[in-house]
C-alpha cells in the first residue's frame, strides 16, 4: 500500500483462556478454524485473541492464511505471557504462506535491453512490451554477473554469480515506446548482501555494515545502500562501502571505527557524525513528501515526531504506553530515566554501554549519576530530580 495506513482493528472470532499444562494445540486449533473463515471486503479473516495470562506453548504456532490475527490482551508480566517450552531452537510463531502466486504470462517475457541499470532506478528498455501493461505486476530478474563478483572480492569466499538470480516484484506506472517505468527503485538483496536498507532513529549497542571477510562461512560485504540515521550505538558505529556502491550514516552518535575484518575497506559517507540531524526521521518525512501529512500522523502517536527516547525509557516494558507519563521536558533539562537527569550529549540515559556514550558515565550512567546526589534543583545535568 506503500505506507500511511493505520494498522486495522480486526474482529475478534476466538477467545482463549490459559490452560494448565500445554496451550499449543488449541491456540494453533484456534488458528487453524479462523483461517477457514471467508475473509470480508478488506481481506481480514478474524483474530484469536489471548486473554491475560501465561501460556505455556510446546512447539510452533502456524498462520498459513492471510487475514488471521493472533492477539494478546495487554502489556507486560500480568498481561497476555507466551512462554515458550520445547527445550530445543524452533519459531514460537511461524507465518507461513502457501505455494508461489507467480505464473508466467505467455507471450510476456522479454529481454532487458539497457546497457546499464544503476542502483535506484526505476526504468530500463527492453526488446519489446508485447503483452505489457500500465497497472500490471511483473518479476524483474536481475542475474549478476562474474565481474561483479570479482569487483568486491567475493570469489574467494563462494559466492558465484548464477547462485544470485533474484526477482524483484514490481508494478509498471508507465510505458513509452520500449521504456518501461516502474513504481520501486530496483536494488538487488541475496543471503548475505542486503541492499536498500533504512536504520531510522534506532538505538543499539552497535551498528555494523562492513566487509566481513571469512566472518561464519565467509560472508564477506553485509551490505550495500544501507543508510543508518540518527542512529544511537553505545558502543561502535561501522560504515564502510565496497567498490560500486555507497552506505551512509547521518547525524548518527556513537564510535566511528574501522572494519573488524577488513581495516582496509574506505568508509562510507557520514555527515554530521555526533550531532542528530533536525529531521528525527528519514523515513517519516519522506512518507510525508509521498503521501502527505495525513499518512504520517496514521502510522504514528504524537510523539515520535519530535522525540520518544524519553517515554520509551520511562515506560521501560511495563504496563501501556499510552498510560506512561514521562517527566515534562521543563523538569529535566537533559534526558530523564527514573529519577537521573542525563546531559543531552548522551542521546540516551542509562543502559547498556552508557559508560560509552558521549559525556561518560559521569554523564550518561544512572547509578553513577545517583552516587554523586547533585540536585536538579540546584545543578544542571547530570542531576538528579527530586
Amino acid at each position: 500500500m506503500g505506507g500511511g495506513v493505520a494498522i486495522p482493528s480486526v474482529p475478534l472470532k476466538k477467545v482463549l483462556k490459559p490452560l494448565a499444562g500445554d496451550n499449543r494445540a488449541q491456540i494453533q486449533a484456534a488458528i487453524d478454524a479462523v483461517s477457514k473463515l471467508k475473509p470480508d471486503a478488506n481481506g481480514h479473516r478474524g483474530a484469536v485473541v489471548l486473554t491475560k495470562g501465561n501460556y505455556k506453548v510446546g512447539g510452533t504456532l502456524f498462520i498459513k492464511a492471510s487475514g488471521v490475527v493472533l492477539r494478546g490482551a495487554g502489556q507486560g508480566a500480568s498481561a497476555t505471557v507466551l512462554i515458550a517450552t520445547k527445550k530445543a531452537q524452533h519459531d514460537l510463531i511461524h507465518v507461513k504462506g502457501g505455494a508461489s502466486n507467480w505464473k508466467k504470462v505467455s507471450g510476456t517475457t522479454t529481454a532487458i535491453t539497457s546497457k546499464q541499470i544503476p542502483v535506484g532506478a526505476r526504468s530500463f528498455t527492453v526488446a519489446s512490451t508485447k503483452g505489457l501493461k500500465v497497472g500490471m505486476t511483473i518479476s524483474v530478474r536481475r542475474t549478476p554477473n562474474k565481474a561483479w563478483i570479482d569487483l568486491l572480492g567475493m570469489g574467494t569466499y563462494g559466492w558465484k554469480n548464477t547462485s544470485y538470480a533474484i526477482n524483484h516484484e514490481r508494478r509498471i506506472t508507465a510505458i513509452a515506446g520500449n521504456k518501461v517505468i516502474v513504481d520501486i527503485p530496483l536494488v538487488d538483496a541475496i543471503d548475505t548482501w542486503a541492499t536498500g536498507l533504512l536504520f531510522d532513529s534506532c538505538m543499539s549497542r552497535m551498528f555494523h555494515v562492513q566487509n566481513r571477510n571469512t566472518s561464519g562461512t565467509g560472508h564477506g560485504w553485509a551490505g550495500a545502500q544501507t543508510m543508518f540515521w540518527n542512529v544511537l550505538a553505545t558502543d561502535a558505529i561501522r560504515c564502510d562501502a565496497s567498490k560500486g556502491s555507497m552506505n551512509w550514516s547521518v547525524g548518527s552518535v556513537g564510535s566511528k571505527k574501522q572494519g573488524t575484518w577488513a581495516p582496509e575497506e574506505p568508509f562510507g559517507y557520514f555527515e554530521s557524525h555526533g550531532k542528530p540531524v533536525a529531521i528525527r526521521s528519514l523515513y517519516l518525512a519522506q512518507l510525508a513528501d509521498r503521501l502527505g501529512d495525513k499518512a504520517v500522523k496514521a502510522v504514528t502517536i504524537a510523539q515520535q515526531t519530535k522525540g520518544i527516547w524519553n517515554l520509551l525509557n520511562a515506560w521501560a516494558g511495563k504496563g501501556l504506553l499510552a498510560s506512561t507519563k514521562p517527566a515534562p521536558p521543563t523538569t529535566c533539562k537533559g534526558i530523564q530515566s527514573g529519577k537521573a537527569c542525563c546531559a543531552k550529549s548522551c542521546g540516551v540515559c542509562g543502559g547498556t554501554g552508557c559508560s560509552k556514550l558521549p559525556g561518560g558515565a559521569s554523564k550518561c550512567c544512572t547509578g553513577t549519576i545517583t552516587n554523586a546526589g547533585k540536585s536538579c534543583a540546584k545543578h544542571p545535568p547530570p542531576c538528579l530530580m527530586p
